[in-house]
């Protein structure tokens, strides 16, 4: 043993060179040995055969690879049908929450990010050739408010979400009910990080009544908040806003509740995949002209 351990480490500093040897010595042993071999192995499968599968014929190979293929392809068009009653369910709910604005509700993907990491500028697939200007409301998931166009090209716009911090205040409108006759106004905040933050109005409490008992306990996690702020076109109005995430009391002033609000789902509005853009409708121009929105001067 002591022998075999310093053979071993003079051969592991040796280099390879002065090591051929070795691999002669290898094919003679291999040389001697597999003549040996040969005859134990066909012994050994001999006494232990392997287990015989039995293959399928041609014709039932070429069944089942059809049968797969057509399973495949049932698979892909029931997803293709249901991206497409997800769409007309999301163009009918933006339809029913506003009825009387005259828009025209186009689906388009999105195609892009800013090149600024930090910015959640989003680039759609829609521009002036389809109608859209500046100020054209987003929606995503039917009634979810996403966003504002900020800029437009001829085939592509930019638009910024509502949960960016350069997106700006928002006025929206607490729901108590779901008819919304028992409400409360907001001003909130984007935070940069997918939420919404900001106050609730609140009535100063009647005579007698303490602090305690004037907090309204309806204002719960889990209601909608919508949108309700005449700074924006009335396509937007009383769409979602988000769900009330969390409420807080303001510190400086006891009457006040301050809400997180986040978007229905848990939706990173920077990260949609597709949004609905409520392109205005010039009820002024002549159905009958066929000239081009430039030649008119109508809305690009």
């Amino acid at each position: 043993m002591p022998a075999t351990v310093v053979l071993l480490l003079i051969t592991s500093v040796t280099p390879l060179r002065y090591l051929e040897w070795v691999g002669w010595v290898g094919g003679l042993v291999s040389t001697i040995v597999t003549p040996i071999s040969d005859p134990m192995v066909r012994i050994s499968r001999w006494l232990a055969p392997a287990s015989r599968i039995e293959e399928p014929e041609e014709r039932i190979l070429i069944l089942e690879r059809d049968r797969d293929e057509f399973l495949r392809r049932l698979r892909a068009e029931k997803r293709k049908t249901a991206e497409l009653e997800a769409r007309i369910a999301d163009l009918e709910a933006g339809i029913s929450r506003a009825p009387d604005a005259p828009v025209t509700q186009l689906t388009r993907p999105v195609v892009g990010m800013s090149s600024d990491p930090s910015s959640g500028l989003l680039r759609v697939r829609a521009g002036r050739r389809e109608g859209v200007v500046p100020r054209t409301v987003t929606t995503v998931r039917g009634t979810q408010l996403h966003g504002q166009v900020v800029s437009v090209d001829r085939l592509e716009c930019v638009v910024m979400p509502i949960t960016e911090p350069e997106s700006g205040l928002l006025r929206g409108r607490v729901l108590l009910d779901r008819l919304g006759d028992d409400s409360l106004l907001c001003q909130l905040a984007p935070t940069g990080s997918g939420t919404l933050r900001g106050d609730v109005e609140f009535q100063d409490p009647p005579a007698g009544v303490s602090v305690e008992q004037a907090i309204d306990r309806r204002l719960q996690p889990g209601v909608e908040v919508v949108l309700d702020d005449p700074a924006w076109p009335e396509s937007a109005q009383m769409f979602t806003i988000g769900i009330v995430e969390r409420v807080e009391q303001d510190e400086n002033q006891p009457l006040r509740s301050v809400i997180v609000v986040r978007p229905r789902d848990g939706l990173e509005l920077r990260r949609v995949r597709e949004v609905v853009l409520r392109v205005p409708v010039d009820l002024d121009e002549d159905p009958s002209d066929e000239a081009g929105p430039q030649q008119r001067g109508g809305a690009p």
